[in-house]
């Protein structure tokens, strides 16, 4: 009878094993925003990029349902911070974001400011770039450079002397036509700017930070991600890191110099 028992128990087990391996996780709505290599349009008008990479690998080691969309930059601090998005990539910490979001580091950057050829000799540094009322500069709206440039970022819109875009593109335009002589990029993005025939040539680029690094984050709703679904993902990002997976995807879009020094230790 005993036996009887312990047969059944271990059946029912083996039955019940499926159906915990399926367990659902998602699906999740993932936002990514365009930006040189961490997300553009390749050769061919397909999507590419670091973040589009990651989040495949992601769904692939974890197995949860993850929809991707392109979305501003802008609207997608929206919409975490209304709890309507579940995930995004490369996102910076800050007090206000931790409010509604988790931070899982998994790559870092530096910013550098790009300068219009015929204004860098009168912007030799940020105090020479803020003697100079003419001079413009132009970033992303809701973006965060780090303490040195936000700090420099506050003072030249206290002189209404900052352009505020809401994508990638936009920004670029705005340089590459001359209205801001300078803008501030991350080292990722250099090389498609060099193959662009509208800028190549035409800009400068100045090291004004050189000790500040900013992380790069997935970006995890706390609203609509479980705790226990973040630590999967947590896992998962760990274990591409050591097993050389996040280093080949920094390569495969950055020069090979950068893309070393975006590993996080």
């Amino acid at each position: 009878m005993l036996l009887r028992r312990l047969l059944c128990a271990c059946l029912a087990l083996c039955a019940a094993l499926p159906a915990m391996a399926a367990e659902p996780c998602g699906p999740y709505r993932v936002g990514l925003y365009e930006f040189g290599a961490l997300y553009y349009r390749d050769a061919h008008g397909d999507w590419a990029g670091i973040d589009k990479d990651i989040i495949e690998e992601l769904r692939k080691r974890t197995g949860c349902l993850l929809h991707t969309s392109t979305e501003s930059r802008v609207r997608i601090w929206s919409l975490l911070s209304q709890g309507k998005l579940d995930i995004s990539t490369s996102g910076i910490s800050t007090p206000e974001r931790d409010a509604y979001a988790r931070f899982i580091p998994y790559l870092a950057t530096r910013n550098f400011v790009l300068l219009r050829a015929e204004s860098a000799d009168m912007a030799a540094s940020m105090d020479a770039f803020l003697s100079h009322p003419e001079l413009k500069v132009g970033v992303i709206r809701t973006f965060r450079h780090g303490a040195q440039y936000d700090g420099w970022l506050d003072k030249l819109r206290s002189q209404d002397r900052v352009y505020e875009t809401a994508d990638y593109p936009t920004l670029l335009r705005l340089f590459a036509i001359g209205r801001v002589q300078a803008i501030l990029n991350i080292n990722t993005n250099w090389r498609p700017m060099l193959a662009d025939s509208s800028l190549a040539g035409h800009f400068q680029i100045a090291d004004w930070a050189p000790r500040e690094t900013v992380v790069g984050s997935l970006v995890l709703s706390r609203s609509r991600i479980p705790p226990e679904v973040a630590q999967r993902f947590e896992k998962a990002l760990h274990e591409m890191r050591e097993d050389g997976t996040l280093r080949a995807i920094y390569g495969k879009h950055a020069d090979p110099r950068v893309a070393d020094s975006m590993m996080l230790h």
